[in-house]
């Protein structure tokens, strides 16, 4: 999935377990898997820019808003609270017309 930085991304997860799922994250350049979402919780470092969308049951979609270039990874919505099937999603970043603003909005 591409995405140029400052817009808004959602990554969607549907879940088939009954479970909550848990969301990790995987830099690039640092190969050592980050908690994004664990236990129904967005873990600190994260909070300001990512939130779970609940819409529907069984859907755990993960909202990055305003997406920056170091959001650039392979992020995993994990069934049954991290011990169930893995949900994989390469996000690229790009800068584009957004890159330099402080505080972006999407039109």
């Amino acid at each position: 999935m591409d995405v140029i930085v400052g817009r808004r991304t959602v990554l969607p997860c549907q879940s088939e377990s009954l479970t909550e799922v848990d969301w990790r994250y995987r830099n690039v350049t640092h190969p050592d898997q980050q908690y994004v979402w664990n236990r129904n919780v967005i873990v600190h470092g994260y909070r300001d820019r990512f939130r779970i969308e609940t819409n529907a049951v069984g859907s755990y979609n993960l909202i990055i808003s305003p997406v920056q270039l170091n959001d650039s990874g392979v992020y995993e919505c994990i069934e049954d609270s991290g011990f169930g099937k893995v949900h994989r999603i390469r996000l690229s970043v790009e800068r584009g017309e957004y890159s330099n603003c402080v505080l972006c909005l999407e039109y």
